[in-house]
């Protein structure tokens, strides 16, 4: 025995043993169950000739053949409309419109297509539908969508809510969900958007338009009803290359703020280049384009929210939006 320790001491740090070692056996049991999960899950999807005839309601295989007859079909043909918003994308680096006159988005990447399932996840388990991000089809590689380590089949599970709703099946789901899944291999890939894709997976969705500065204010008053405590905003002002306004997204999202305010001269945040370079978090994060910035802040400024101080990056050209509020 240690002269230097007394009881209480050697008791205590037999305590921290003990809950040390149920602690790492808990974490042990913990991801032996993830295991048998996922091993469970991919017995599920093993046979994908099996699972794609299955659930061939809302899934596709495309070929070559398929993608190149679509190009010269007139519209009014069903495979046409779901390759078309894929077709020529570097030509068509903007956003595109549908025939009802909504605007379409194109997410590139596993990562970026992941993340915007997640985010549709979380939307669809929240009461408040501030995130309403429809999803028209994703069109993937079928190692990505099916083999590890990317399995992008877990997250469109999971964005169908049948994690949440068991009883649910997959086809009837999907259905609900309204969102078609397209498997061809990269050439198939390459071949419709002109281009060569390597990121493997590409989503189709169409760009919310109620995003005006009325619509900030109700979220902004739902977010902080629901505990969020402090809110942060970044205002952009004359932002005008795609890829820094994309950049400037996926920072603020690390930085935990909660909307992105835009001048009327900034890019657009839902081009493609844009929407690429954010790495999917503008599914996270509402950015509202606002016809005058001072004015908006001014706003802002107010009761209930009460902004009253600003980080802010001056150029030396720039009209100073501080002193502007303060008169």
């Amino acid at each position: 025995m240690d002269p230097y320790r007394s009881s209480d001491d050697m008791k205590d740090g037999t305590a921290r043993r003990m809950n040390g070692k149920r602690s790492r056996e808990a974490k042990i049991q913990k991801w032996q169950n993830k295991q048998t999960k996922l091993e469970k899950r991919r017995e599920e999807i093993s046979n994908r000739d099996e699972w794609i005839e299955k659930h061939s309601d809302f899934v596709s295989v495309i070929n070559l053949e398929d993608v190149r007859d679509a190009k010269n079909i007139a519209s009014g043909n069903a495979l046409r409309e779901r390759l078309s918003p894929y077709f020529n994308l570097q030509d068509n680096s903007l956003v595109s419109r549908a025939k009802d006159g909504r605007r379409r988005f194109i997410a590139e990447g596993t990562e970026t297509v992941r993340l915007l399932m997640q985010q549709l996840t979380v939307s669809n388990n929240s009461s408040s539908g501030l995130f309403p991000v429809e999803v028209e089809s994703i069109f993937v590689k079928p190692s990505v969508f099916f083999d590890p380590p990317v399995s992008l089949i877990f997250d469109f599970q999971k964005m169908i809510d049948l994690t949440k709703h068991t009883t649910v099946c997959v086809s009837e789901a999907a259905k609900r969900a309204k969102v078609h899944v397209m498997i061809g291999a990269e050439n198939v890939l390459s071949e419709a958007a002109g281009f060569t894709i390597s990121r493997g997976a590409l989503a189709c969705g169409f760009v919310p338009e109620n995003r005006n500065f009325a619509w900030l204010m109700e979220y902004f008053r739902k977010t902080r009803m629901s505990g969020e405590g402090e809110l942060r905003l970044l205002a952009l002002d004359g932002i005008c290359d795609t890829a820094n306004l994309g950049s400037v997204v996926r920072c603020a999202s690390a930085f935990g703020v909660h909307a992105v305010l835009l001048s009327k001269d900034c890019c657009d945040p839902w081009y493609r280049r844009a929407v690429r370079v954010s790495m999917g978090h503008i599914f996270r994060i509402p950015c509202v384009r606002v016809d005058n910035l001072v004015q908006a802040l001014t706003a802002l400024s107010q009761e209930p929210f009460a902004v009253t101080s600003y980080a802010a990056v001056i150029d030396p050209r720039a009209d100073l939006l501080l002193e502007n509020i303060a008169q």
